[in-house]
């Protein structure tokens, strides 16, 4: 083999090893570009993802803001969480341990409903109207569940006004809470949630938004 010929082999050899380093090179570059590629797809799902979620999170909250209704609801269980039994003693301390009245709230204390009911409608013959006799009566009604009579009773004490009337609002709210009248009901607590002297304001805003937008069934 010649001289030139060598050279002319050489000369091949070097081109094909520079030729093999640019493939390499270029190689490297698409992998790198393509790592890089899928890197930034998987943000970008990512971020997608994210906002999808996000934006079904606000809405959901959005739609448990704006239509309570669609949330479950049980009344009875919400009437029993709410109700209390009064305490009648703020009512009767001024009294004697003999009157009629402070006899009637103790047959209420003592859960004797029957004999508080008919204490009270004897005591109503003598002094129709009055507030704290009718109040009393929705309670003994309220106890054994005759909702309709005790319903009627704190409706009579309402117009009156006096320290009963937001106390019968409050239990009146209740019963058509039980009976699912919710206009009725929110008319009620309507009242109650403005009025800082109530002792269950905090839960009539509450149960007022629970039922803005329920209607009648």
């Amino acid at each position: 083999m010649n001289e030139l010929t060598e050279d002319k082999i050489l000369s091949d050899l070097d081109q094909i090893n520079r030729k093999k380093g640019q493939i390499r090179e270029t190689l490297t570059f698409v992998q790198e570009s393509r790592n890089e590629y899928r890197a930034t797809r998987k943000k970008r799902q990512v971020r997608v993802l994210v906002l999808t979620l996000t934006s079904a999170a606000a809405i959901a909250i959005l739609g448990l803001i704006l239509f309570p209704s669609f949330i479950s609801f049980d009344e009875a269980s919400e009437y029993h969480k709410l109700y209390e039994k009064y305490q009648s003693g703020a009512a009767t301390r001024d009294l004697m341990q003999k009157d009629p009245l402070a006899q009637l709230a103790t047959k209420y204390d003592q859960d004797q409903f029957i004999t508080a009911r008919s204490l009270a409608d004897s005591l109503l013959r003598s002094q129709p109207g009055n507030d704290r006799l009718l109040f009393f009566l929705g309670l003994t009604e309220l106890e054994l569940d005759r909702f309709d009579l005790a319903a009627g009773h704190f409706s009579s004490v309402i117009p009156q006004g006096g320290s009963y009337e937001l106390l019968s609002r409050w239990y009146l709210a209740l019963i058509y809470l039980h009976q699912e009248y919710y206009p009725e009901c929110r008319e009620q607590l309507s009242v109650l949630k403005t009025d800082k002297n109530h002792p269950n304001t905090k839960k009539a805003r509450q149960l007022y938004r629970k039922l803005r937008f329920r209607s009648e069934r």
